[in-house]
């Protein structure tokens, strides 16, 4: 009787070891799921940080943009050749030449 009893009892053992792997499968899933949502967690946050950046960097190229307009058009009225003429007669005393003469060779 002993030996029957040890003999099913080990065949009730090597069933379970067989049977283990299947018994963890759905922790294994779990666990699983649980890394995915944490991986996707992480990677959301990631990202609104960089749109945050991103926000932030464009509305100081759209600053510089608009500074870099003014400047433009600062630069074309100031050497605008009226203005250039109207500056060279009042700060420099220049006046037009009476006698012009042009040599071509």
């Amino acid at each position: 009787m002993e030996g029957q009893q040890a003999n099913s009892g080990d065949v009730w053992l090597k069933r379970a070891r067989r049977m283990l792997p299947w018994r963890l499968l759905p922790w294994g899933f779990w666990l699983l799921v649980i890394v995915v949502a944490a991986l996707q967690i992480s990677q959301v946050h990631k990202h609104r940080g960089l749109l945050a950046q991103w926000q932030q960097l464009d509305k100081q190229r759209l600053a510089l943009l608009q500074e870099h307009t003014r400047l433009l058009l600062e630069i074309s009225t100031l050497t605008a050749h009226g203005r250039i003429d109207q500056q060279a007669r009042k700060q420099l005393n220049m006046t037009e030449a009476a006698d012009v003469q042009v040599w071509q060779l």
